[in-house]
């Protein structure tokens, strides 16, 4: 699994993300909670959701590195 993140959020790019090179699918997070899950052959398909806090943040990224990539889709979906 390829792995992304900045050490460092600076005011522009304030981001981290995970991407799962055989499923072609990434989660990326926003300094100011936003979240995406990214997926589809060609990565065209996206969900998105607003998230309160880092805790979440976590939940939600356990779930993508322990590959329950439907779970996660469908509590976005929420």
């Amino acid at each position: 699994m390829e792995k992304g993140w900045a050490t460092r959020l600076d005011e522009e790019h304030g981001a981290f993300w995970a991407g799962h090179l055989e499923n072609e699918f990434v989660l990326e997070v926003h300094k100011n909670f936003d979240l995406f899950f990214v997926y589809g052959e060609n990565q065209d398909e996206q969900r998105q959701t607003k998230l309160d806090n880092w805790k979440d943040v976590k939940h939600f990224f356990k779930m993508y590195f322990n590959c329950r990539f439907e779970k996660l889709k469908k509590e976005i979906e929420l």
